[in-house]
C-alpha cells in the first residue's frame, strides 16, 4: 500500500460491530502519534498490521469520543477453575469482549482506525482482505 504523508487527512468516523455496537472514533492528532509510538514501540505499524486485538483495542480506546460505555470496572466472574472472583476489566478489554464477530469486527475496527489516522478511503479499501472488499 503506497501513499504519501501528504495524503493523510485524519477524520472522525463511526465503527459498527457485528452485534450492532456502534462507537465513534475521533481524528488522530500529533499527540496520539507520539502516544502510539510510546505505547506500542518503534514497530507499532507492524503490530497493528499483525491484527493484535489487544493492541487494536488500546488504540481504539484512546481514540473513542465517548469512553463511558467502555469504562473500566470491577465485575463478578469466574476463573478458569470455576472459582468465583472479582475481576477488574479495563476499557480496552471491554472493547475486545464486544468484538464477537471475529475477523469481521477486527476489519471494522481496522478500517475505523485507518480512517481516523487519515488514510484516504481508497487506500483503506485496498488494505482490506479480498473477501471484505466485496461486502463494502
Amino acid at each position: 500500500m503506497n501513499f504519501s504523508i501528504n495524503d493523510l487527512a485524519p477524520k472522525s468516523c463511526t465503527v459498527e460491530l457485528v452485534d450492532g455496537t456502534r462507537f465513534e472514533l475521533r481524528e488522530m492528532n500529533i499527540e496520539d502519534w507520539g502516544w502510539l509510538r510510546d505505547a506500542l514501540g518503534e514497530n507499532y505499524a507492524e503490530k497493528l498490521q499483525a491484527l493484535s486485538t489487544k493492541d487494536l483495542s488500546r488504540v481504539v480506546f484512546r481514540l473513542l469520543k465517548n469512553k463511558a460505555e467502555f469504562a473500566a470496572k470491577e465485575v463478578d466472574g469466574f476463573d478458569d477453575d470455576g472459582n468465583a472472583i472479582k475481576e477488574f476489566v479495563t476499557g480496552p478489554q471491554w472493547i475486545m469482549r464486544k468484538m464477537t464477530g471475529g475477523l469481521r469486527d477486527v476489519n471494522a475496527v481496522t478500517v475505523g482506525l485507518l480512517t481516523s489516522f487519515g488514510l484516504p478511503e481508497k487506500k483503506v479499501v485496498e488494505a482490506l482482505p479480498d473477501t471484505e472488499k466485496k461486502t463494502q
